[in-house]
């Protein structure tokens, strides 16, 4: 079974959605994603943005409590 980050970045990369997925060494997502619009943070389980995390690119949103 293929973790769903690597599932993701492999979708993402295929279909040249611009979001470049990031996942640890576990499968897991990184705390901090970016795509085309901008950086956020995520649920490290699933990949689901945070509300109120993002950020515009080249900054780095704060992602309090993870």
């Amino acid at each position: 079974m293929i973790a769903a980050c690597i599932h993701s970045a492999i979708v993402a990369k295929v279909l040249k959605t611009g979001a470049d997925v990031r996942c640890d060494e576990n499968g897991k997502f990184r705390l901090i994603q970016c795509d085309a619009r901008g950086c956020y943070c995520v649920d490290t389980d699933d990949g689901t943005e945070l509300l109120n995390t993002r950020v515009a690119i080249g900054e780095t949103p704060k992602c309090d409590g993870k």
